[in-house]
């Protein structure tokens, strides 16, 4: 939803060629990788609150990005296509 939101509302915000939208949209994926190390190796420390900064420091904004990618790369090809359609 939060990515829904930052598309909708900063529509100018994000990549202008597909090549650097798969590269964001690559980025992003691999970010989605990493996420579970890390989120184990955050919430294994003896810290209070770990937890909770694991699940919104790490896991929301990733999450976000990812999907804020995968929709600047969707738009970038339906701006491609939408003079073909016709």
């Amino acid at each position: 939803m939060i990515a829904f939101w930052l598309a909708a509302r900063f529509p100018t915000l994000g990549p202008k060629s597909l090549g650097y939208g798969l590269l964001l949209l690559g980025a992003g994926f691999a970010a989605i990788n990493a996420m579970p190390v890390v989120t184990i190796a955050m919430t294994k420390a003896p810290v209070f609150g770990m937890r909770f900064l694991a699940a919104f420091g790490l896991v929301l904004p990733v999450l976000t990005y990812a999907f804020l990618a995968t929709l600047w790369v969707v738009k970038i090809i339906h701006d491609a296509l939408s003079g073909h359609l016709r």
